[in-house]
């Protein structure tokens, strides 16, 4: 009796999730349709390239707009000079196709300078405020009052060092869009084959709707015209559609009853420490073919990992007002567990009180070091970056798949796993099941970062299973005839 009473429980529970995860990730994936794309050049780039001259600057604001470009940045000094003076100086040269981006310098900051002509502010549709700090940081209370008087959307660059900005678009979650850019030492050292490909993943695989897109100042006004055109065109040629972003928290589908962002991420982090375990420890039970362990076992982290998403379905998170945090913590710690499951406390204490010997030393040196690169490759801005052999590949990758796999999964993870499952078949072997489960977590981990489409996601999960599966069916064949030839010269 009891035990049925566990079954229905646990049936009950596993149809609650399901129903849960079926319903966020529809809304999710409805919100993720969203194509547009806004291209904002920066104005004073384009003064400079084109030497201030004005009908020059006007046939290229033209031509710009022709090309789908949406907005001009424009900064404003604020020493002493009214908004008004640095918005009519534009205004005779726009386009009625484009639109501003008012770029606010932090200092020297005036409140006298907040006064401006309405018709004028009517063409501002962003403000993107310039500098290393948000004007009057740490205490922006002042600038925030004006800067809510204004329906002006809030591009909110990822990756950016600006001191205050998170805290200030924070205030104004409605009206955030996701933004990318280079600064300036990163396109002095850059050229266009390098960039537009930079934005394009950005677009296709971060959610990324707002450009802001700056000159090369070693090309010729031709050149980068030119440049902006190739960029137009690739954004084209992968679906989007190029117009002003909209500020989209509010279009997220909102359910009758929410959790709070930190509970959602609290369960997101136990489901991705706890399934992936549970469901390795369960596969390893029936001791199948690695065939069926390892597809088996993918199903079940799929599962997991689209449960992860689910918890993290949230405006909240997909505009990164919120954070997981736990993503480290997510790909050590369910390894942990495995090799307490794996290997019981009385086999771990037997081994340890061995002697040690160079072998093992070394084994615990090469694994330690291993460990270490696995936890510090994982995220963007690693210590460890990918060094230029590598860019190149995951280049090659990327224009071959569309989506690039992870190294984790196919080159390293799947093919351990179909290994060690064909060694804990024949021969009980554990090591490699634990090497292997390194590619079930980033299937998790995939699924970890709410701002990457869901559509990515699964692309990049694909493939990784099928390459991987190709490399360990590889694997097991060569081990195969390496034990015949071995079985040969026994006989």
């Amino acid at each position: 009796m009891l035990k049925r009473i566990i079954f229905m429980a646990a049936m009950g529970i596993a149809l609650a999730a399901l129903s849960f995860t079926a319903l966020s990730l529809s809304r999710r994936w409805a919100w993720e349709r969203d194509r547009a794309v806004e291209i904002c050049v920066d104005g004073e780039e384009l003064r400079s390239l084109l030497q201030n001259d004005r009908e020059a600057m006007s046939r290229a604001l033209t031509r710009l707009a022709d090309l789908g470009v949406s907005s001009v940045a424009v900064y404003w000094p604020i020493a002493g000079a009214p908004l008004d003076g640095a918005l009519g100086e534009w205004m005779p040269l726009l386009d009625g196709r484009l639109s501003l981006t008012l770029r606010p310098q932090p200092e020297p900051f005036s409140i006298a300078s907040f006064e401006g002509d309405g018709p004028r502010l009517q063409r501002v549709k962003n403000l993107l405020v310039a500098g290393p700090f948000v004007p009057m940081h740490p205490h922006p209370s002042p600038f925030l009052r004006w800067a809510g008087s204004f329906p002006w959307k809030l591009p909110w660059t990822e990756f950016s060092r600006q001191a205050g900005l998170g805290f200030f678009v924070s205030q104004f979650p409605k009206r955030a869009v996701r933004a990318h850019s280079l600064d300036e030492e990163e396109m002095a050292r850059a050229v266009p084959a390098q960039v537009i490909p930079r934005f394009i993943r950005a677009v296709r695989e971060r959610g990324i709707r707002f450009l802001y897109v700056r000159f090369f100042p070693t090309l010729s006004p031709e050149q980068n015209l030119a440049y902006v055109e190739s960029l137009t065109d690739a954004l084209k040629g992968n679906g989007f559609a190029l117009r002003e972003a909209e500020a989209r928290y509010d279009q997220w589908p909102r359910p009758r009853w929410d959790l709070p962002s930190r509970v959602r991420a609290a369960m997101a982090l136990a489901a991705a420490c706890l399934l992936p375990v549970l469901a390795m420890r369960w596969v390893t039970s029936w001791r199948a073919r690695p065939s069926v362990s390892f597809f088996a076992m993918t199903v079940f982290s799929t599962a997991a990992a689209l449960l992860v998403a689910a918890l993290l379905s949230s405006p909240d998170f997909a505009l990164g007002f919120s954070r997981f945090r736990g993503v480290k913590l997510a790909l050590a710690l369910p390894l942990g567990l495995l090799f307490l499951s794996l290997y019981p406390p009385s086999q771990i204490r037997d081994y340890w009180r061995r002697p040690l010997t160079v072998g093992t030393a070394v084994l615990f040196v090469l694994g330690g070091a291993l460990a270490t690169l696995y936890l510090l490759r994982s995220g963007h801005g690693s210590v460890v970056d990918a060094g230029a052999v590598e860019q190149e590949f995951r280049g090659f990758l990327e224009v071959v798949f569309g989506v690039r796999p992870r190294f984790k999964e196919f080159f390293i993870g799947h093919p351990l796993l179909w290994l060690g499952f064909y060694m804990y078949h024949h021969y009980g072997a554990r090591p490699l099941l634990l090497a292997g489960f390194i590619g079930q977590l980033s299937i998790v981990n995939t699924f970890c970062h709410p701002h990457v489409p869901l559509a990515v996601s699964l692309v990049r999960t694909g493939h990784g299973v099928w390459l991987g599966s190709l490399i360990g069916i590889g694997l097991i064949l060569l081990l195969r005839v390496w034990e015949k030839l071995r079985l040969g010269r026994t006989a």
